[in-house]
């Protein structure tokens, strides 16, 4: 009997009925609830900073990673809103990057073969206004890592677009959600 106990085959939930039950029954707590606060002025205060209307003249120096004022776009979509979905990977997924031991800005992808810094920057200004403020909706591919569009659109569309900065993680996630 306790053999049969022991070995008898547990119903287990669908994967869609255990998130459903889930969000039946949840109650977040107050660390949760602050976590939420924090992240909501923190996006509050990126989309401020960075206003939609203003990325195609976004400044170079107001944009990329490995500068020492810690304030830029790029600084702000991988450190400051981490708890909004992680972002993160190789120093050229901006494009363009300071690199302090040659005292110069990197440019990669689609900005490689231009030359002027700020006329790169002016693209990739031009890139984010066409991703955030225009074609967001139409599914365009753009000359820039998904991931990165991702964490862009979810910064300023936080209602819109889920947390999640990783195509994979994403299909696996909408897979689970059918």
């Amino acid at each position: 009997l306790i053999a049969e106990e022991m070995t008898k085959a547990n119903k287990l939930a669908s994967p869609i009925d255990a998130i459903n039950n889930h969000f039946k029954t949840y109650k977040p707590d107050e660390s949760r609830i602050a976590l939420r606060e924090k992240i909501d002025g923190l996006v509050s205060t990126f989309q401020e900073k960075f206003k939609k209307e203003e990325l195609k003249d976004l400044p170079l120096e107001n944009y990329a990673l490995g500068t020492d004022d810690k304030d830029g776009f790029c600084y702000w979509l991988e450190y400051i809103l981490i708890d909004n979905g992680r972002y993160n990977g190789q120093a050229d997924k901006g494009k363009i990057y300071w690199k302090s031991d040659e005292q110069k800005y990197v440019k990669s992808g689609f900005l490689k073969t231009i030359d002027d810094d700020n006329e790169a920057m002016k693209k990739m200004g031009e890139l984010l206004d066409n991703i955030v403020n225009h074609t967001h909706e139409q599914g365009n591919n753009y000359p820039i890592g998904k991931g990165f569009i991702l964490k862009v659109l979810n910064a300023y569309f936080p209602d819109k677009y889920f947390p999640i900065n990783n195509e994979k993680c994403l299909t696996n996630a909408l897979k689970l959600l059918g």
